[in-house]
């Protein structure tokens, strides 16, 4: 389910905000992109978002089988050029290290993870 702006803004009872800053939307094109949580309210607006950027690939990681399926043909509908992996396993650091070197893709870590 997409939701519009407006009613996002009453659902938030907020104006809605981009996910991703416009100024670093550049530094994901042509890059390979891995999104953990793909399936899931944010992970699914951020791959949204990262697909917009025109990366060279977009790599998909859930452990909800049918969350991942519904944001996998969403994507690969709205952006048909673009190379998209789905990968359905619990998302673990190892998980995460295993995946990245298969797919080459580019990472980022929050503070305090491996």
């Amino acid at each position: 389910m997409h939701l519009d702006a407006p009613m996002q803004e009453r659902l938030l009872g907020r104006p809605a905000r981009a996910v991703l800053a416009d100024a670093h939307r550049s530094a994901y094109a042509g890059q390979r992109v891995l999104v953990t949580g793909a399936g899931g309210s944010l992970g699914s607006e951020l791959a949204r978002q990262l697909a917009a950027c025109e990366p060279s690939s977009l790599v998909l990681a859930d452990h909800a089988e049918y969350n991942l399926f519904r944001i996998d043909e969403e994507i690969r509908q709205t952006f048909p050029g673009l190379g998209v992996v789905s990968i359905l396993a619990d998302v673990s650091p190892y998980a995460v290290r295993l995946v990245t070197s298969a797919n080459r893709a580019s990472t980022a870590s929050t503070p305090g993870t491996p």
